[in-house]
């Protein structure tokens, strides 16, 4: 299995089932695991802990792997943690762990496509449009019918 899989199917070993609720591993780079939290109270409290857990991950995997832990409240997705499985890589090889992103809607294309013709420069345009598309693909699906805010 590979590294990153293994860190986020060890997570709730280590830290319990309701740390587990309130955070998800994010990224693993150079031995320095990010984890989003629920709230910026997780935050400070698990960064008190950050010694214990990086420990508790290690003796889990069975090898030095996290170096350090960092918890932040910015990346917190309310869909939930990932599944050990559900894993996939960002550029330059590095570790990202983030689920796959959704479909847009048609309405959701549609106003892609309207900033991207807006853009004064279709270099410009171009490179919004792929910003909205990235970040339109991370958000829950509006609800049917729903309209773009």
């Amino acid at each position: 299995m590979p590294l990153q899989r293994r860190v986020v199917a060890a997570w709730p070993e280590v830290v319990g089932a309701e740390v587990a609720r309130n955070t998800q591993p994010r990224t693993l780079r150079g031995g320095r695991l990010t984890v989003a939290t629920s709230s910026s109270v997780w935050s400070q409290t698990l960064q008190l802990m950050a010694e214990e857990i990086v420990a508790g991950l290690n003796a889990a995997l069975g090898e030095t792997v996290v170096k350090e832990v960092l918890f932040r409240p910015a990346g917190w997705d309310p869909r939930g943690a990932l599944p050990a499985d559900d894993v996939s890589f960002d550029r330059g090889g590095q570790d990202r762990l983030q689920p796959p992103p959704r479909a847009l809607t048609r309405a959701e294309e549609e106003a892609v496509e309207a900033v991207r013709k807006a853009a004064p420069e279709p270099t410009l345009g171009d490179r919004i449009a792929g910003a909205m598309r990235a970040a339109l693909g991370r958000l829950p699906a509006p609800p049917e019918g729903g309209e773009i805010r």
